[in-house]
């Protein structure tokens, strides 16, 4: 008798040591679930706040006027793509977007961003402008770090007028204008003339007869062919200014090579070459017969 009144002791003193023990265990599971619920819910409210905080403007600047053959349009942009097309007259249309950390200071932005316009002599000029800015991308005193300010051109450009389009931050796109030399071809450009040089061609004759528009990243291509006919590597459009400061330095420390010579500039693209000092670096020939000739 004395030994089942023993397991039964045995059995009473062991159950309260499990209960003791699972309660122990399922109290601290029961403050993790509430632990993990509360960051949970924090977090869901910090991101709504966030989400409600934030704030966004948008604006459209137009623009129209005269713009005869021989003269230039030249836009300075910082943030955003520029696409230009072919029409009898002038007009631009600039969206602007604004975002900011609050509605209020995407507002205060908005209202201080301008696209500056300005026509003179040589023919008209549009630029982007917003507090903290200035020529090059480069932000200074910027009053808000958390702002962005996104501008995208839409041009229409009439007959013999020179672009000088430039942006930062974005791409340049020229929609259906036959012979242009800018963003849309550089690369493919690039890429034949270094096939031709890892073949063992050292010199280049470049016919420019049917080329009638040449924006700025075109300047930088035919930089980048006498690098390529060099050895060298062409700049890269998306590393911004630095590519137009390449072009810069070479203009103004280079001497005239030989490698890559041109024939046949149309007017307006040898009004281009002389205005950015371009022309100094290569050998220039009326036409392609004269050209083979000298070579």
């Amino acid at each position: 008798m004395s030994a089942p009144r023993l397991s039964l002791a045995m059995d009473i003193t062991r159950i309260p040591g499990r209960e003791a023990e699972e309660s122990t265990s399922a109290r601290a599971d029961r403050v993790a679930v509430w632990v993990l619920l509360a960051i949970g819910l924090l977090l869901l409210l910090i991101s709504a706040q966030m989400k409600a905080e934030n704030g966004s403007a948008t604006r459209t600047d137009r623009f129209k006027g005269t713009l005869a053959a021989g003269k230039t349009l030249r836009v300075e942009n910082v943030s955003g793509d520029i696409v230009a097309a072919p029409g009898k007259s002038f007009s631009a249309t600039v969206s602007v977007t604004v975002t900011a950390p609050s509605q209020k200071l995407a507002d205060e932005m908005m209202a201080k961003t301008r696209i500056l316009s300005e026509q003179d002599d040589d023919g008209w000029s549009l630029e982007t402008h917003w507090p903290g800015s200035n020529r090059g991308g480069h932000r200074r005193g910027d009053p808000c770090e958390r702002c962005r300010v996104v501008a995208r051109y839409e041009l229409v450009i009439p007959p013999g007028v020179d672009a000088d389009l430039k942006t930062v931050n974005g791409d340049v796109k020229v929609r259906d204008l036959d012979g242009e030399l800018d963003a849309s071809n550089f690369e493919r450009l690039i890429e034949e003339v270094r096939g031709l040089y890892d073949a063992g061609d050292r010199t280049l004759l470049l016919d420019l007869s049917g080329l009638t528009f040449m924006a700025s990243s075109g300047l930088v291509a035919l930089h980048g062919i006498v690098l390529v006919m060099h050895g060298d590597e062409p700049p890269d459009l998306e590393s911004g200014w630095s590519a137009f400061h390449a072009l810069t330095n070479a203009v103004a420390g280079g001497e005239r090579q030989a490698e890559v010579q041109l024939c046949g500039t149309q007017p307006a693209v040898t009004r281009v070459l002389e205005r950015t000092g371009l022309d100094r670096l290569f050998v220039s020939h009326p036409d392609r017969a004269t050209a083979i000739a000298a070579i």
